[in-house]
């Protein structure tokens, strides 16, 4: 069986911007070489999301303890949706990734 969280955080590392582009860049650039579009493999990583959060749902309702989990949600999101700025008081800093370890996984 996939696992959605670890497929997530391996595109979320391929979309790692390279200090000489910009993170939209990187993004078309990857989905060039994988020979998909741009707006495909932003779908692939929202269906990948969604998919991570109905798992996490499903543990915690088994009784695992999750919120190491759900703290990490809002980096995914911006990882996800704000990935040109920064969700902080600093409008030029790109937002995203920058670390498997920020996936937690």
């Amino acid at each position: 069986m996939a696992n959605p969280a670890r497929e997530l955080a391996q595109l979320l590392e391929s979309w790692r911007a390279e200090r000489t582009t910009t993170p939209l860049a990187i993004r078309r650039k990857r989905a060039q070489e994988e020979g998909t579009s741009l707006a495909a493999q932003h779908d692939r990583a929202i269906a990948l999301y969604s998919e991570t959060l109905a798992w996490i749902e499903r543990l915690a309702n088994g009784g695992i303890e999750v919120d190491h989990f759900r703290e990490a949600t809002p980096e995914w999101q911006a990882a996800l949706f704000s990935f040109n700025f920064a969700w902080s008081s600093n409008p030029h800093s790109p937002a995203g990734i920058d670390g498997s370890s920020q996936m937690r996984v």
